[in-house]
Order: structure tokens, then C-alpha cells, then sequence
């Protein structure tokens, strides 16, 4: 059996929350009243089966050392909690070492909807070699898994995320099927969906849809590059062909008589054009979604393709063998698209109680949503063109 032991980094600022994280109450996984994130935390580890709990502490230290006694778990100090979470982590990792653990189970105390059976699915998926992380429909969250071999490689490099994305290519991905693992709590309106979670549960997209006809419009072109770019976030206007074809599109549109409250589109300049022609057709307003953007390709928006080959050739090369999880630096993956896209789409309907939802986006956010409310498999390379309109209505789809 191995020797486990748990992390829990509880030493930040709390500076865009305004009150102190690891000591707020949640729900308790029993259902017995509230308990704070710190208690919910060690109380999940211990039950998964941690045997030691270390709560490594900064800010604020003195107000977690009762309750960290009264839970039976460990301190670890961190001196240099001011400059950022990865010292927190080393501080731990520092402290899974000298415990002789055969690894630890990292679980911050920001993510307090974690349950119990998660937790245990990681430690079954569990072995010396690899890193394993809990997932949400192919997005990572946590507890990640850290076997003692990649102790020393982390303590040398300083820095967690740097040694899991070395090695991406072999971590165990554990799907859960639990929003509650991607779930933190970083500002209050995060803190109220945990609340909120931790009392409904899961939503299923695709039964709130099934009554509903989602109509998704993917902008047209752009104004010309100098070759073929990453595009991603980057922002730049339609071209005058494009604003015709958004002119041409909303009459497409006119013809489908959807009924709706308002047209929701994406922030991004080619979208909220194609959206304004839509929405002046239809007569009614429009909303900008910034969670309605295309994926985020961080460092490699707006740049040459050439460019990044020649600047990133192992990580093109990564990307390549894997359009779904690959994520350039500062960006996102398709996983973590698909979720933002459908929390999104989730947030719409709840409000919106119109029979059509009518969606400006772009066409990586049509393929995830595509596939979050119909339940495919989800492919990158099956991009809707320029123009194209997709309507679902329950678990069909026609694109246009």
C-alpha cells in the first residue's frame, strides 16, 4: 500500500476574493451543515485516503494553526507566500519529501467542491510513474497526482506547472465526470457558484437545450495578413467582403423566423460586426460575451504560422499529435474551451427564456458547443466555414 500524503496550498492573499479563503464556509461533503474550505479540504484527502495532511501556510498563518490542529494535519510555513502560489507548492512538496511519501495528493483549498470519489478515482489511477489529474469532461483540475520520482525534479526547477508540462504527454487524465473539480474560488462571484454547486449538482446542458433551437453563426472574413496566422483572440476587423457576407448571412438568418430576445455574440470585432448586422435585421439588441470568444492561443495569437514552427518546433510538433489537449503558453486547450463555451451557453439559458438562442461566434466555439450539448465527440479539425450557420435542436444538428 502506498505511503500518501496530502497538500493543500492555503497561503494566499485572498486579494480578489476580500475575505480569507481557507476560512470560509462551505457545505460539507455529509451534508451536515457548513464547515470551512480548509475543514471540507483535509476532510476529503483523509477520506480518499491520505494519511498525512500538510496545509501549507502564509498570510494569515496564525488564524489556520487552531483549526489546523483541531483537524489533526500538518503546517508547513511558507516564508515567501507574498511572491506567489509555486512556493507554496514546494513548501509542500518539500514537506511529501522529507515524509518519505511515495507521493501526494495536491489539493488547494480554493477548490472546496472536490469530492471524495474523485479523489479516490486519482488515487486508483495512481502508480510511481506518472502524474494523474482529475478532469471534467476533458478539462484538468485538480488533485493532481505527484509520485515521489518527479519530487527532486520539481524542487530543481522551482516550479510545479513547469515539470506536469514537460511531461503532458504522460500524465493520467482521470474523467471524473464532476464539475466540482474545476471549480475555485478566486473572486465572490466564483465562491457563489461553489456555494451553488455544492447544492444543485451537475448541470446537464443538453437536457437544459433539448426544448430549446441554439442557432450558432460563425463570423466571416478578416482583413488580410501577410500569411497564414494563428488567430485565436487576436482581434482584428472584418474585411469589406466579410462585412457584405455578414449582410448576406442576417438575411439567411431573417429567413429561419427564429424567435429570440436579443442576439449574443462574442467581443471580438468580427463577430460583434457580423452580430450588429443580425441583430439591426431582426430589430432587437445584442449582448457581447467575452466567454463567447474564440480558443485563447496566449503567446502565439496574431503571429505567422512559419513564425511559431520555426520559434516552438516541439511544441508545434505537440500540437500536431494533438489538437485537444495541446495548450501553448498564457492559452487554452480544447478541453478548456468546450467548458467556457458551455458555462456560458448554461448562463444564457437560464436567463433567457426565449424558444431560440442565437449565437455570433466563431468556429472553434461552435465545435465545442456543438459537441457539449449533443454529447459527440468533439474534433478540432471540423471547422464550420466562414459564414456557416449551425442550429441544434436537442441532440441533432444542421449546418448551413
Amino acid at each position: 500500500m502506498m505511503n500518501v500524503v496530502g497538500i493543500v496550498p492555503a497561503a494566499g492573499l485572498s486579494s480578489r476574493m476580500g475575505a480569507f479563503k481557507p476560512l470560509l464556509p462551505v457545505d460539507s461533503e455529509a451534508g451536515e451543515g457548513c464547515v470551512s474550505a480548509l475543514e471540507r479540504t483535509v476532510s476529503v484527502l483523509r477520506g480518499a485516503g491520505a494519511g498525512r495532511v500538510f496545509v501549507v501556510t502564509g498570510k494569515n498563518a496564525e488564524k489556520l494553526r487552531g483549526p489546523i490542529a483541531d483537524l489533526h494535519a500538518e503546517e508547513v510555513y511558507n516564508n515567501n507566500f507574498m511572491l506567489g502560489m509555486s512556493f507554496s507548492l514546494l513548501a509542500g512538496v518539500r514537506a511529501a519529501e522529507a515524509a518519505g511519501a511515495d507521493g501526494a495528493l495536491l489539493l488547494p483549498c480554493d477548490t472546496p467542491a472536490v469530492m471524495t470519489e474523485s479523489v479516490r478515482a486519482v488515487l486508483a489511477a495512481a502508480d510511481a510513474e506518472h502524474f494523474a489529474v482529475a478532469c471534467f469532461r476533458g478539462k484538468k483540475g485538480h488533485p493532481l497526482w505527484i509520485p515521489r520520482r518527479f519530487f527532486s525534479e520539481i524542487l530543481l526547477s522551482g516550479n510545479v506547472k513547469a515539470v506536469t508540462r514537460a511531461h503532458e504527454d504522460e500524465i493520467v487524465r482521470v474523467e471524473t465526470g464532476r464539475e466540482g473539480v474545476v471549480l475555485d474560488m478566486d473572486t465572490p462571484e466564483d465562491y457563489q457558484r461553489v456555494l451553488d454547486y455544492l447544492v444543485a449538482g451537475e448541470s446537464d446542458l443538453g437536457e437544459m437545450a433539448k426544448n430549446r433551437r441554439v442557432i450558432l453563426v460563425r463570423h466571416g472574413e478578416t482583413t488580410r495578413h501577410p500569411g497564414p496566422i494563428f488567430m485565436g483572440q487576436y482581434d482584428p476587423q472584418l474585411s469589406p467582403l466579410g462585412f457584405g457576407a455578414a449582410v448576406a448571412v442576417s438575411a439567411r438568418i431573417e429567413d429561419m423566423s427564429p424567435r429570440v430576445s436579443r442576439v449574443y455574440s462574442s467581443d471580438l470585432r468580427r463577430a460583434v460586426a457580423t452580430g450588429a448586422a443580425i441583430a439591426g435585421r431582426l430589430r432587437t439588441g445584442m449582448v457581447l460575451m467575452p466567454g463567447l470568444r474564440e480558443l485563447s492561443l496566449g503567446a502565439w495569437e496574431g503571429r505567422l504560422i512559419e513564425d511559431i514552427k520555426t520559434a516552438f518546433p516541439e511544441d508545434y510538433e505537440k500540437r500536431g499529435k494533438n489538437l485537444l489537449s495541446f495548450k501553448p503558453e498564457g492559452g487554452e486547450n480544447f478541453y478548456d474551451l468546450r467548458y467556457r463555451a458551455a458555462r456560458t451557453l448554461i448562463g444564457i439559458l437560464r436567463k433567457d427564456r426565449a424558444r431560440d438562442i442565437l449565437i455570433v461566434t466563431h468556429a472553434g466555439v461552435m465545435t465545442a458547443l456543438r459537441s457539449a450539448i449533443t454529447g459527440e465527440e468533439m474534433d478540432p479539425a471540423d471547422k464550420p466555414p466562414l459564414n456557416a450557420i449551425i442550429t441544434i435542436t436537442g441532440d441533432r444538428y444542421r449546418e448551413s
